[in-house]
């Protein structure tokens, strides 16, 4: 069981999943929103900073501080890191 959790001041749990995998689409779901809200907000990036948390019952499990570039399209943080190898 994993937990997903936005770590900036207040910490929040965005949620919660059974494996990896779903812990880190919740994640790309997360960073996608973000990426959208400045996008949308005409914010860039230069000022914006999300620290992200996926815990196991040990603690983090992995961990990303996420800024949106709103000069590009979303980029799939969960296809970087698989295609890094980082994760399953």
């Amino acid at each position: 069981m994993f937990e997903i959790w936005q770590t900036n001041k207040p910490p929040v749990m965005i949620g919660d999943a059974s494996g990896i995998d779903d812990a880190l689409d919740q994640l790309d779901d997360a960073c996608r929103r973000r990426h959208e809200q400045a996008a949308a907000n005409g914010e860039g990036t230069s000022h914006i900073r999300y620290w992200f948390e996926v815990r196991d019952d040990q603690g983090p499990a992995a961990c990303l501080t996420y800024a949106p570039d709103t000069s590009r399209p979303y980029e799939s943080v969960a296809a970087v890191f698989r295609a890094a190898g980082e994760m399953p």
